[in-house]
């Protein structure tokens, strides 16, 4: 979709504090970015972390909070941001052009309450562009997580803002 942008890209990557790398999105992360970053107008929402490719829609209910800007970036921009829906939780790594056209989008990290269970997945983004990702499953009734339920997996930032898969994939 090639649309004319409406809100300043500028003003929407003001939004997103550029952290120093590494950061861990654990599963609370998110309060304190809710804490400390400022809220995301309706329109930019809409423009930026919307999937325009699926026409994606929000409801009342739809939480976003920006999150991080990664560091040392000449040929693009990439944001972190969460969103919260009802009982699931999903940290978004988007990369833009220049000029502020999407080049690629992932789900990086989060949780999700699907009947009996708790999946989550939590993600690392190192100083390398490395985005590490450990994902598992545990009964909500268990306390204490058990990595046998787990696998990591690996996504890389490349220099023009594309993210791929990391042929490595493993169980813990």
């Amino acid at each position: 979709m090639n649309k004319e942008k409406r809100t300043s890209f500028t003003r929407f990557l003001n939004y997103f504090p550029e952290l120093e790398l590494p950061v861990i999105l654990t599963a609370d992360a998110h309060h304190e970015f809710s804490k400390t970053n400022t809220p995301l107008p309706q329109p930019m929402i809409q423009e930026y972390l919307l999937d325009q490719s699926i026409d994606e829609a929000t409801d009342a209910y739809d939480e976003y909070i920006p999150c991080l800007k990664i560091p040392k970036t000449d040929a693009f921009h990439g944001v972190v941001y969460f969103k919260a829906t009802l009982l699931v939780y999903e940290y978004f790594l988007v990369t833009f052009d220049l000029e502020g056209h999407e080049i690629t989008r992932e789900k990086i990290g989060g949780m999700l309450t699907e009947g009996e269970k708790i999946h989550r997945a939590i993600p690392t983004i190192s100083e390398d562009w490395m985005i590490h990702i450990v994902e598992g499953a545990n009964p909500i009734s268990e306390k204490k997580y058990a990595p046998t339920n787990s696998r990591a997996f690996s996504m890389e930032l490349l220099p023009d803002g594309k993210i791929i898969y990391s042929l490595s994939d493993h169980n813990l």
